[in-house]
């Protein structure tokens, strides 16, 4: 699993700012960052659906439309970020 570390400098506010709209919206800080990455990226590196294409599970929809690499397995949690760094 990759991670991504996003570090801020004291003197700014968005860490606070990303709390509380977290807070605000009932999800973890974490949650908001992937929430906004993913609203950003919209649909740029995706794939279109071919004419007459019918999933037979979301997967095969996630797949087909490039939200997850051909072959791979889906487990509960998909998406990860930390806002601590990882001990070495």
């Amino acid at each position: 699993m990759r991670e991504f570390f996003i570090r801020f400098n004291d003197y700014e506010t968005m860490p606070e700012r990303i709390e509380s709209r977290a807070a605000e919206c009932g999800v973890t800080p974490e949650q908001l960052i992937c929430r906004a990455i993913t609203q950003y990226m919209g649909e740029y590196g995706l794939k279109s659906l071919p004419g007459g294409f019918e999933a037979k599970s979301m997967h095969d929809l996630f797949e087909a439309k490039g939200l997850v690499k051909s072959g791979a397995a889906l487990c509960r949690n998909q998406m990860h970020l930390t806002t601590e760094p990882t001990a070495r």
